[in-house]
């Protein structure tokens, strides 16, 4: 028979290792869900530089066309692309804002769902 004083011991460490296990798993489901959104923002980014890319090159050629000197339509063209950059410096910081929001929700719904469920149990 063991001894009482080592079982509730035994039981604490037990139940210390499940709560720090569960603790990780917590994190990193959180971490997963943040992870998703953010890897989808960046799939999103490289796709619409993308898209701007080619479509900098057929105004370029539009431009070297309409014009008829590559240089004229190059020099269009990279202030076409120095206006819609300066625009997007500018409304940079409520889009971050929007990002982090998002990714904060995300995290702060997780440990909202944790909290109500410890509540519950």
């Amino acid at each position: 028979m063991k001894n009482p004083v080592n079982a509730v011991k035994d039981y604490i460490a037990h139940y210390l290792k499940l709560r720090i296990t569960s603790i990780r798993l917590e994190i990193m489901e959180c971490i997963s869900k943040a992870m998703g959104y953010i890897t989808l923002i960046i799939i999103v980014a490289f796709f619409f530089f993308l898209s701007l890319l080619y479509f900098s090159l057929g105004l370029f050629v539009w431009l070297r066309m309409l014009f008829g000197s590559p240089y004229q339509a190059m020099f269009c063209t990279g202030g076409i692309l120095l206006l819609i950059a300066f625009i997007f410096l500018l409304f940079m910081r409520p889009f971050v804002r929007l990002i982090a929001g998002k990714v904060a929700a995300i995290i702060w719904s997780q440990r909202q769902k944790r909290h109500h469920k410890d509540d519950l149990s």
